[in-house]
This record gives structure tokens, sequence and C-alpha cells, in this order.
């Protein structure tokens, strides 16, 4: 080590510490799950928290199932819409904190510009990726997005047209109060803690894909450091 109290020789030291691999952060919860009030299935969509894929397609294929959609008080559904799942919907009356410290993940961390992302405000040409990459797709702030695949994170308000198709998952801050198109894994809205709608109206297909929210899940791997380990090596 140099000298410690001289001001022109700088000082180092190694210091070493313990963390916590998030291997596969984000919990299997539902199809659907939000922190709103309430979830409303409406007329003609699908909610489906019964795995899609078959045995032997993945690594984690053929699944438990999952519930079909979570909400803090209240899932609505319409008579002409179809809900699956086991359970198929559930309420988690704990509020934001209880839905929030049950699907895993540190929206802080993931939200952190150290947290390093593939993509950063920008969607990749999925065509031009190997069909069997799931990257990390972090936008900060609100987003209208179609097609996808991998991991989208939107630290704002996420909103999904009528030609929205996604494969793995998706995490934002907020849902727009109206969701539309298909979406083949897990999303998971309201992570922020902020309720600018009372409601979501789901109006499009989600569908548990085990095989995808796999392969997107590995891609959100991260380490934690546990407070209090750091160490000295020399």
């Amino acid at each position: 080590m140099s000298d410690v109290f001289s001001e022109s020789t700088p000082s180092t030291r190694v210091v070493g510490a313990y963390g916590i691999h998030h291997r596969r952060p984000l919990a299997h919860w539902a199809a659907v799950t939000i922190t709103n009030r309430e979830l409303w299935v409406e007329s003609g969509a699908d909610v489906n928290g019964r795995d899609q894929d078959n045995s032997g397609e993945c690594s984690g294929s053929a699944a438990d199932n999952i519930t079909g959609g979570i909400a803090r008080i209240d899932v609505w559904v319409d008579e002409n819409a179809y809900i699956e799942g086991s359970p198929k919907e559930e309420n988690w009356s704990g509020g934001y904190t209880d839905v929030y410290d049950s699907v895993g993940l540190r929206w802080d961390v993931l939200t952190d510009p150290n947290f390093v992302v593939e993509f950063e405000d920008e969607m990749p040409d999925f065509w031009a990726l190997p069909s069997d990459s799931y990257p990390v797709v972090r936008y900060n702030g609100d987003l209208y997005a179609e097609d996808g695949r991998g991991v989208l994170i939107v630290t704002g308000e996420f909103k999904s047209g009528a030609d929205h198709d996604c494969d793995g998952i998706i995490l934002a801050g907020t849902f727009d109060d109206v969701m539309e198109g298909d979406t083949h894994g897990i999303v998971v809205g309201g992570l922020d803690g902020t309720y600018p709608y009372n409601a979501v109206s789901w109006y499009g297909n989600a569908h548990y894909h085990s095989c995808d929210v796999y392969a997107a899940n590995e891609s959100l791997s991260y380490l934690e450091l546990v407070v209090g380990t750091v160490f000295e090596v020399n």
C-alpha cells in the first residue's frame, strides 16, 4: 500500500463482498399481474395462466399452471371474455407492497442506469437477431410498442395496441388503462407504485408460455450486493 499520509501518492486497497445471484428473478405468479385496484377482462379478451408450451420444448416447459390475472382488489371478467389458470384470478389486498414483494423483482435495480441492458431507448431489429435471443430492452419514460421478444422494461407508462405481439416478459412502471394485443409470457404492471388509473381494461390475449418466460428471465439475471459483507482482501 502506498503512503496514505502523502497527498501526492494515492492509496489503494482490494476489497471483496458477497452477492446474491438472481438468475431468474421473476416469480411466475400470473399471466397478468397489476398493482392497480382492479383488472377488467373485457369482452373478447383471453387471459390464460395454463402453460401453452409442451413438455420437452425447452428447459422450463410444461411448468405448473399459474393464475390468470391478479389485481389488488378485484378481477372482473366479462361474460364474453375467457380467463383460465390455477386459480383463474386472485386479489392481493395487502396493497402494492404485497404484490411487489411477491414478484421477486427490484424495480430500483432494473431501472437504474447502471443496470446494463442490451438496448436502451430503442427497439432492436428482431429479424436480425438469432431466433433464440431474448434481449433486455429498457425504455425510460412512456412507450407505445408493437412487436417484441425478450424482456421489455418500461420505466413509465406502457401502452399496447391491437397489433402488439410480444414473446417473453413485460415489466412496466404503469399500464395504460386500455391494453390490447397478444402477449406470450408474463406481464407485470404498476411496479413504480403509482396509480394513474383505478382499473386496467384488458382487451387482448395474455397467454403464459413457460419457454418464453424461462429464456427471458435468464436474460434478466443480476447480482445484488449483500449489505454489510464488504471485506478487505489485502
